[in-house]
């Protein structure tokens, strides 16, 4: 097993921009043969490079870098770049070209700082797509580390409201309502490190995300605990300030640039204008020049850290994309040795997730239940492998081999992707959910016990996730009906072929055969979960109980969208065998009005009766009036010059009032029983 038949797809920055090689061909048929990686067997020799090319300065060909982790996992794979350096909008593009183009498999390292925290963006869109079209899809989850921020505004002076330039204090944020304000938090940068802070607030985008902001915040960092800044940064993009004059998107960037000497800011938020109420701001922090771990963040006057939530939005949050956090490969070698153990754990910059909130949908219009959220990370992976030519020099780095190492989620998203092609290699027939739930539900349990915003569902163990699947099958089934008014119990048996490592699911549903739904058996379906180690489990099915003599009647349990589990036979027969024994007595009738012989006054005379059956009940009764002077048959709207019944109405109690003129009639009835047996003639002959 080593991927052959799968194509993975790669989006980062460029493929071969440091080793050219030569690229020919079009569209889908464009490849690029004899890079240096090429020429040294670390990756094949024609890998499909996607046009259009990628900017022409600022590239270090990470996306081949990637591909090499690909290769050395999956040898077999066919590979397919694409840069997703040009812009948000390309990038999304390149996203539906490489499924377009068959890949069986997507991986990209990218976020654009401007791509929406609230709802999905573009590249979100892009990426739910082709997982809706059977591509399984992964993205790094980001070397950020753990510095976001996610509040609720609070306004800091409510009783006073500005809406002009400058600001001042009056609609500050207070970071930590309390005793005391806290409108600013301090944040120290190393010599030569800079900051980017992107905020975003729980307001649509425009475009085809929406209609915009409606409310504005902004951004400040100062020289001082001070606004206006006397010196600083800030960022006052405009936006709208009610629902009728919305514009903008909900969207500020603050960058601080790398300089000489430590310098310390203090972060401010404003609310310049619009409604604040559940105002839901986030902001994601970059180090400019080197890692967010430089960089000291402050704390409230209390103590209080502000800058301590998740950095994942965008793309990496999408529903259909696995973001994948880093863990050192040398915390594997270790077993969780190289950071001190006992466990593994993520990198220290790797991302932090957390059920990561969402108030609108990709057009900008409110979920009905909005914060809706969704749990990132998805897994975790190694990182700090070797390359050919990307990463850390080694040495100093790492083992001494001579090869660099490639460190962050950049590194360990293609680790993830390649066993997805691993996957795909042994079972083509796998779709996206099975893929990533089999990487997940395999993954080792590491960081907080249990699924974890540092690490998902855990780190990946790609033998245990190419295990064979443990297959599962529905037995067929019998139940025998009770009386009218009762109801019985079919077990349906659901079994494993052997005992699973981590749960698995099936859903299950019912489909009618010859019996009824909800009259012969109350409808149904769910999931069916299997624990670890656990082979049989059963569903229970209501059957319906009746009086009716009848064949034995059937339905089928039916097995779909299996997660973790095979199915082997997936359809079981129930067949409900009925109690009920042979009706052969039949019903009886009478009318009791008018009397036989008798001389009833008119116009109307109501013709009544009376009909029994104490087996399977009477079914029904059909009435004959005869004018034998006239010899006409009443056919119940009607007279008719032939041999005519009608329903009287009713079965057990029945009656029918005609208008007559004079003369000499006859009244014929019968009654039929459920089992069809046909009883006496009840007759009476009246003038």
């Amino acid at each position: 097993m080593d991927g052959t038949g799968a194509v993975v797809g790669v989006l980062s920055d460029s493929f071969n921009a440091t080793s050219v090689g030569s690229t020919s061909g079009v569209s889908c048929d464009r490849v690029t043969l004899g890079t240096d990686s090429q020429t040294t067997s670390d990756l094949p020799p024609s890998v499909g490079n996607l046009a259009p090319a990628s900017p022409a300065s600022g590239l270090s060909d990470e996306g081949r870098g990637m591909m090499e982790i690909i290769h050395d996992l999956a040898p077999g794979a066919e590979l397919m770049f694409r840069t997703a350096f040009i812009s948000e909008t390309d990038f999304a593009a390149g996203i539906v070209e490489l499924a377009q183009c068959g890949a069986d498999v997507i991986v990209d390292d990218v976020i654009y700082f401007a791509e929406p925290m609230f709802q999905d963006g573009l590249v979100a869109q892009a990426v739910d797509t082709v997982v809706s079209d059977g591509i399984p899809y992964f993205t790094s989850a980001g070397n950020q580390g753990t510095k976001g921020i996610d509040q609720l505004y609070v306004d800091s002076q409510p009783a006073t409201d500005g809406s002009s330039l400058p600001v001042t204090e009056i609609d500050l944020h207070d970071f930590e309502p309390g005793s005391s304000i806290d409108r600013f938090i301090p944040v120290t940068l190393p010599p030569n490190v800079g900051l980017r802070l992107v905020m975003q607030w729980n307001q649509p985008f425009t475009g085809t995300l929406g209609p915009g902001a409606a409310t504005d915040l902004d951004l400040y960092a100062c020289s001082t605990p001070t606004v206006p800044c006397s010196a600083g940064y800030e960022s006052i993009g405009p936006q709208g300030c009610d629902p009728s004059n919305r514009a903008g998107d909900p969207l500020e960037i603050l960058t601080i640039p790398a300089a000489p000497g430590t310098r310390t800011y203090y972060v401010a938020v404003d609310h310049f204008c619009g409604d604040q109420t559940d105002t839901h701001f986030r902001i994601a922090t970059y180090g400019v020049n080197a890692g967010i771990a430089a960089i000291t963040f402050g704390t409230t006057d209390s103590g209080q850290p502000v800058f301590d939530q998740s950095q994942i939005y965008g793309h990496a949050a999408a529903a259909g994309a696995t973001a994948v956090s880093a863990v050192d490969y040398r915390e594997s070698q270790s077993a969780g040795g190289f950071s001190g153990g006992p466990e593994l754990n993520v990198q220290s910059f790797s991302s932090l997730g957390g059920e990561i909130p969402f108030y609108f949908d990709g057009s900008g219009n409110p979920l009905p239940a909005a914060p809706a959220e969704r749990s990132k990370p998805d897994i975790s992976a190694p990182d700090g492998t070797n390359t050919s030519f990307f990463g850390s020099s080694d040495p100093p780095c790492c083992e001494g081999d001579g090869f660099p190492n490639f460190f962050g989620t950049s590194a360990s998203a293609p680790h993830a992707a390649a066993v997805a092609a691993l996957l795909m290699d042994s079972n083509p027939a796998m779709t996206p959910e099975e893929v990533a739930m089999r990487i997940a539900s395999t993954a080792r349990d590491i960081e907080t016990p249990g699924r974890d915003h540092l690490s998902g569902h855990g780190f990946i163990d790609a033998l245990d996730a190419l295990e064979p699947l443990v297959q599962v099958s529905a037995a067929d089934a019998d139940v025998v009906e009770l009386d009218s008014g009762d109801v019985s119990i079919a077990t349906v048996a659901l079994s494993l072929d052997s005992a699973p490592l981590s749960p698995v699911t099936v859903d299950w549903f019912l489909s009618p055969v010859v019996a009824a739904a909800d009259l012969d058996y109350i409808d149904a379906w769910g999931t069916a979960q299997f624990d670890v180690g656990e082979t049989d489990i059963a569903i229970q099915v209501q059957v319906v109980g009746d009086d009716i003599e009848e064949d034995d009647e059937q339905f089928e349990l039916h097995l779909s969208n299996p997660v973790g589990v095979g199915i082997d036979d997936g359809i079981a027969l129930v067949t409900i065998i009925d109690n009920d024994t042979s009706d052969t007595t039949p019903p009886t009738v009478s009318i009791s009005d008018p009397a036989n012989g008798s001389n009833e006054s008119g116009p109307v005379v109501t013709i009544a009766g009376t009909a029994f059956d104490a087996g399977t009940g009477v079914d029904r009764v059909r009435l004959h009036v005869k004018d034998t002077g006239l010899n006409l048959y009443w056919d119940g709207s009607g007279w008719t010059s032939d041999w005519s019944w009608f329903d009287p109405g009713g079965t057990e109690s029945w009656s029918y009032p005609m208008s007559l003129s004079s003369g000499s009639y006859q009244a014929l009835a019968w009654s039929w029983d459920g089992a069809n047996n046909i009883s006496n003639l009840a007759q009476s002959s009246f003038s």
